[in-house]
């Protein structure tokens, strides 16, 4: 079990651990070759190593690197990058529900790297969306973490070999009886995510999603509460087929906020006096100032 002040290779330097599930423990690492902080992972099973081998295959800026890995007999060690910023879960927690053109954005780009994963051979699925598995960077990007219950589909399965996801965002047939997971099941946890986010309500819990988001926050447009009803319904089929179709009814929706002057909202009523520097629009971007400026940029398509 590592520990700070070990060292991996020769290279890695085990400086403080900064997150542990059931499955793994995340330690901050430092290469000593480079001054670079890295993030070190260890499994403690082999269920969730999968993920981190299609991870060490793809290349996109909403994914961390993978650096090394090293497979052990009853888990791994993964050395990756180091994600600077905060959860999506971390920042709800923190200053409440963002307003609607930040969640619209929120829900573009996780829509793009959820194509970009569906789009492998064979197509990637992520399985375990939801608020604590996303990052926002200082420059407002997203970059999904944990691949644990990541899987790739399998044409003439019946169903998933390891049921796994997180109450509340996985879709039904996550486990077991409904056909095995698909890019329709990503779109569904990615709704639940959004819905979360838009209400602050945990979808684990009564009324669970039964209430139009448009219906219990003020500001959102009824199309889009009408789009993460249509990804959160309990029949796959009746979900968008896919992340493309999704993202071009997501952009349509971004075109119709060009040009209007809409600024985050929660974050300057915090009592954190670090972070009560107000807001400013510039060139239909969202701009929070604090100690560390996070841009709301516009998409960069893959």
């Amino acid at each position: 079990m590592l520990k700070p002040g070990d060292v991996l290779w020769d290279r890695y330097k085990i400086l403080k651990q900064i997150g542990r599930g059931g499955m793994s423990s995340v330690f901050l690492a430092e290469d000593m070759t480079t001054a670079e902080m890295k993030a070190v992972k260890e499994t403690y099973r082999t269920a969730g190593e999968a993920g981190t081998v299609y991870l060490r295959r793809l290349s996109h800026p909403g994914l961390p690197r993978v650096e090394k890995v090293m497979l052990l007999e009853n888990g791994s060690i993964i050395i990756m990058e180091y994600v600077r910023g905060h959860s999506l879960q971390d920042m709800l927690a923190r200053y409440g529900t963002q307003p609607y053109p930040v969640l619209l954005d929120w829900m573009i780009q996780l829509c793009v790297i959820l194509s970009y994963l569906h789009s492998q051979d064979p197509p990637i699925i992520y399985r375990d969306l939801k608020p604590s598995n996303v990052m926002i960077q200082p420059d407002g990007s997203l970059k999904l973490i944990d691949f644990g219950a990541a899987r790739e589909y399998r044409d003439g399965e019946n169903g998933d070999t390891v049921l796994l996801g997180t109450r509340g965002y996985a879709a039904p047939e996550q486990y077991g009886g409904y056909g095995q997971s698909d890019p329709r099941t990503d779109i569904y946890g990615l709704g639940a995510t959004i819905y979360h986010l838009a209400t602050g309500r945990d979808p684990s819990k009564p009324p669970y999603m039964r209430l139009p988001i448009h219906r219990c926050v003020k500001g959102i447009p009824e199309d889009f509460s009408l789009m993460i009803k249509k990804c959160t319904n309990l029949d796959a089929d009746r979900r968008y087929d896919s992340c493309g179709i999704l993202l071009e009814e997501l952009l349509a929706l971004k075109k119709c906020l060009q040009g209007e002057k809409t600024y985050p909202e929660g974050i300057t009523q915090n009592n954190d006096q670090k972070l009560r520097k107000g807001f400013r629009h510039i060139n239909d971007r969202y701009i929070i100032e604090t100690d560390i400026t996070i841009v709301y940029t516009d998409l960069i398509l893959p």
